[in-house]
């Protein structure tokens, strides 16, 4: 059930937090198998091209001196 107010979101996490962490866990979006394989696919992505971008600024320092 979502909270009718940010009021009650904050009542409830200090009051009675066993209800806000039931709420809280159904209103999390739940992520298909295809957007979380999409998302492995970018972060690896990114992880690649910091790591190619490192070594290549690495060996051209090193190489120059």
């Amino acid at each position: 059930m979502p909270y009718a107010s940010d009021k009650q979101r904050a009542y409830l996490h200090i009051n009675e937090p066993e209800i806000a962490a039931k709420w809280d866990d159904e209103m999390k979006p739940k992520k298909t198998k295809k957007q979380s394989i999409n998302y492995q696919k970018s972060l690896a992505d990114g992880i690649r091209k910091a790591s190619a971008s490192t070594s290549t600024a690495g060996s051209a320092v090193g190489g120059a001196g």
